[in-house]
């Protein structure tokens, strides 16, 4: 199955918020302040979507120290059901593992993994996901700032008892980057990290309901059995779609090659929060924006491959979604490419 790349709508949200309150202005399609509130499940975005505000934003306030501005004044509720279940947690350990547990319910542009240190503390360390839109150190630092501030407000006497590394090349900006973040910070490191000491990973917090932990934990595992299970479905869907030369294939077709019938896939596809419709668009900008990067194939010619008669209408997708035109996604993709 391929690596799921989605991110929810809460933290989404909260980002564009934050980033209208400092006086970015975005375009109309990542406005969405007005769907907060809700009752339906969580509701997740593309990741390419999530990754091409961070470029757009940066381009419109080229400020260094703009992902730690954003991570530091994100609301809890972005975090969505993540907070109920690190504020309640035990201890510091107990907290950070249930980040690396529960953080693919909030984001899948990165994944944390929770190492023994060999003093004795632990370290949270952050995977980025390999996109067709490469993350911006911003997003990143809005990560890392948003994680260490919700801790230090569960946890203050962790002050001091931490260290951060970012993959920032301006490493000059460190003792600033320090002072946003409350600790010794490297930037230049090879991936994002979080270090505890052992003098404070273990010590009890005050005010956590057990009661509520594992009410939270409950919730929180089964919409991630419900996300593995449509992850599992939408691949198998786009996968069908792509095979079949992307124009061809119906919501019939895929539903009988499911072995289901079409009522039935539509429905498990509304519990999965998308619409046929959408994912072949996501299956398409997919493979357009992988042959953009991997090939010097004319645009005409991707345009055919994923379906499309006329290469304006690939120019319209890629141009409604990444707000850019092929040409600029291309130059950008191939420049970023380490290969």
């Amino acid at each position: 199955m391929a690596q799921r790349q989605t991110i929810i709508e809460t933290w989404f949200a909260a980002v564009t918020a934050q980033f209208a309150r400092i006086g970015i202005e975005l375009d109309r399609e990542y406005d969405f302040s007005s769907s907060a509130g809700g009752t339906a499940a969580p509701k997740y975005l593309q990741l390419v979507h999530a990754r091409r505000l961070w470029h757009h934003a940066f381009e419109r306030c080229p400020d260094p120290y703009l992902g730690l501005e954003v991570g530091r004044a994100l609301p809890l509720q972005a975090m969505n059901i993540l907070a109920v279940i690190i504020m309640h947690s035990g201890t510091l350990r107990e907290a950070l593992g249930y980040v690396a547990r529960y953080h693919p319910l909030i984001s899948n542009s990165g994944s944390f993994h929770l190492r023994s240190h060999g003093d004795g503390g632990v370290a949270l360390e952050y995977e980025v996901t390999d996109c067709v839109i490469p993350m911006h150190p911003a997003q990143m630092d809005s990560v890392f700032a948003g994680a260490v501030t919700f801790l230090s407000r569960c946890m203050p006497a962790m002050a001091g008892h931490y260290s951060i590394e970012l993959p920032g090349t301006r490493r000059h900006l460190a003792t600033a980057y320090a002072g946003f973040l409350g600790g010794t910070v490297q930037l230049g490191a090879a991936r994002g990290r979080m270090h505890f000491s052992r003098d404070v990973i273990d010590i009890p917090w005050a005010g956590a309901d057990g009661q509520l932990l594992a009410s939270a934990r409950e919730m929180a595992d089964r919409r991630l059995r419900s996300l593995g299970y449509a992850d599992g479905l939408i691949d198998q869907v786009k996968a069908f779609v792509g095979s079949t030369g992307f124009a061809r294939a119906s919501l019939a077709q895929v539903a009988d090659a499911l072995g289901m019938s079409r009522r039935s896939l539509q429905r498990r596809l509304v519990e999965a929060n998308v619409t046929y419709r959408e994912l072949v668009e996501a299956a398409r900008l997919e493979h357009a924006l992988g042959l953009l990067r991997s090939s010097h194939l004319p645009h005409y010619r991707i345009a055919e491959m994923v379906g499309y008669s006329e290469p304006s209408t690939l120019s319209h997708l890629v141009k409604r979604h990444l707000n850019k035109s092929p040409r600029q996604i291309r130059d950008e993709l191939q420049r970023s490419d380490p290969d």
